[in-house]
């Protein structure tokens, strides 16, 4: 994000080592108020960032949103496409309002080799590391784009359904129908329009039997056999 330059030359590269370009960004010292007020002045402005990279240290947006009375570090921001590098997301409050309306997460190639493993299996050593529970807070949402690499559970889908405004929702493997016994209804979607996941038979029956669509129109399954075959079926 070129807005981030305004914070240089205390904002720096971690040193030692290889593979420089893939090192992120921290601050090596303390900002100078009027680098902050800077940056602040352009800040208030964005609206749209197409192309966020997690390049930057979180501890950076942690002192930043410090600086601003803790809060976000861009207040009027609506739409957000963040590549990533890593399946967590607790930067996200610091550098978003909660009134974000589009957020999409892509997964870059240094953390691509995920996408095999949690198609092979979703196991309670993966759940840690698949995060998403900052964007729970984001009430406001109306396009959730997630990837392929992330999951949803019962507790985030329970969390999804609070968010009133939702029409668009894309996200990778599904996990909620048990082995055995039955889980309880979730509710419903109730502005769902676009709902496109990686799932097989099983758990897109369960999906259907726990939760409402009722504005539903376009609905878009990727079963995955394994992690090098898959068959998209489309309805809508």
């Amino acid at each position: 994000m070129v807005l981030m330059r305004l914070l240089e030359p205390s904002l720096t590269r971690v040193e030692g080592g290889h593979d420089d370009a893939n090192k992120p960004y921290v601050l090596s010292g303390e900002l100078l108020p009027g680098q902050f007020a800077r940056f602040q002045q352009y800040a208030r402005y964005v609206r749209i960032v197409d192309a966020l990279y997690d390049r930057v240290d979180f501890t950076v947006f942690v002192h930043l949103s410090h600086l601003n009375h803790g809060r976000p570090i861009l207040p009027a921001l609506q739409n957000l496409t963040w590549l990533r590098t890593s399946v967590t997301t607790p930067e996200l409050p610091f550098i978003v309002p909660r009134y974000l309306r589009t957020l999409v997460l892509m997964l870059d190639e240094v953390a691509a080799p995920l996408i095999e493993s949690l198609f092979v299996s979703i196991s309670s050593e993966l759940t840690p590391l698949l995060d998403l529970s900052p964007i729970s807070a984001f009430k406001f949402l109306r396009s959730l784009d997630l990837g392929a690499w992330s999951f949803l559970d019962f507790h985030f889908l329970q969390q999804l359904s609070c968010m009133q405004n939702l029409s668009f929702l894309r996200a990778g493997a599904l996990n909620i129908a048990p082995a055995s016994g039955a889980i309880p209804a979730i509710g419903e979607f109730q502005a769902l329009e676009s709902l496109s996941l990686y799932s097989d038979v099983h758990q897109s029956t369960t999906l259907f039997s726990i939760i409402s669509f009722p504005v539903l129109r376009m609905v878009k399954f990727i079963a995955m056999r394994q992690p090098s075959a898959y068959k998209i079926v489309a309805y809508s």
